[in-house]
């Protein structure tokens, strides 16, 4: 299983209809090629989890860093040793509020440590499953 973590910032306001729109076509995207994953925005900062076959995850990855709605787009952490961990949920997604110990901090972070990191937030947020 191959497994990517990336940050990347939003280029404009992302509201509800833009944030809604880019997690279906991701949603249908990653379903069709295998992937799962997680998305979490607090307004400004995206930090994304993908998982799947390391073509298909590369693949998507270079889509999203060409994706004119993100900027500075770096990938954070790869592994080829990674275990699904959002089994059945080609993306999950949550919202947070910014300020310290948010995603400013999390997105500071590299390898291991920010998979860590993102997985010690979910516990604290309201994950919608899709």
């Amino acid at each position: 299983m191959y497994e990517l973590v990336y940050t990347s910032l939003a280029t404009g306001p992302h509201g509800t209809a833009a944030t809604a729109a880019i997690l279906a076509a991701a949603r249908l995207r990653n379903a069709a090629c295998g992937v799962t994953g997680l998305l979490l925005f607090d307004g400004r900062r995206y930090v994304g989890l993908l998982e799947g076959g390391e073509r298909e995850v590369g693949g998507l990855s270079v889509l999203i860093a060409a994706d004119p709605r993100h900027a500075a787009f770096e990938v954070r952490h790869e592994s080829c040793d990674g275990q699904r961990r959002f089994d059945g949920c080609a993306l999950a997604y949550a919202e947070l509020a910014r300020g310290p110990g948010g995603l400013e901090a999390l997105a500071q972070q590299q390898g291991l440590q920010i998979v860590a990191g993102l997985l010690a937030l979910l516990p604290q947020l309201q994950v919608q499953r899709g």
